[in-house]
């Protein structure tokens, strides 16, 4: 079993911190819970040591690469029914799962004064991952003007990107 904290009452609802001070003659109730083993899937985050204990009151956050923690889980597809809110009753041995969302930029494509056609929709690249430029995919024309590429700033004096060229998506830490 594992210590819980001392109580004024037996049901356990007034917990008592320390220091405490008395002002008449008080009964404390100890709080007990059945040991069980909590193992943590990280799923490939950080690691996180198992737990032999009856109650958690909070997890150290895992980390991973180009991915933000989302919480802890029953299952590792982690199904928002199965969604674990601390402080947790430990009720048997149990595997708490990691859910990970990736981190993404964004890249938005600006027609910069064309008179006609449309440029790409703006997509969300995962972190760690790579896309392929469009070329003129939506008829862009500009009077007095021919496309050429992409470019990082509306005068031209940016990062140029052709039509078929590879970017990063990489984490900015």
């Amino acid at each position: 079993y594992s210590f819980c904290g001392w109580y004024t009452d037996a049901d356990f609802e007034n917990k008592v911190d320390f220091p405490y001070t008395l002002f008449t003659d008080t009964t404390l109730y100890a709080k007990w819970q059945q040991i069980f083993t909590v193992t943590f899937n990280t799923q490939g985050g950080s690691a996180i040591a198992s737990k032999f204990t009856g109650y958690i009151e909070s997890v150290k956050t895992p980390t991973k690469a180009n991915k933000d923690f989302a919480g802890w889980y029953l299952d590792s597809e982690c199904t928002e029914i199965n969604k674990v809110t601390f402080p947790y009753t430990v009720t048997n041995d149990v595997t708490l799962y990691a859910k990970w969302i990736a981190q993404q930029v964004t890249v938005t494509f600006n027609s910069n004064g064309a008179t006609s056609g449309s440029a790409p929709i703006t997509v969300l690249i995962d972190k760690g991952s790579s896309y392929t430029i469009p070329g003129n995919t939506g008829n862009l024309t500009k009077t007095g003007f021919a496309f050429t590429k992409w470019n990082t700033k509306a005068d031209g004096t940016g990062i140029n990107y052709i039509a078929g060229a590879t970017i990063n998506a990489l984490n900015s830490n």
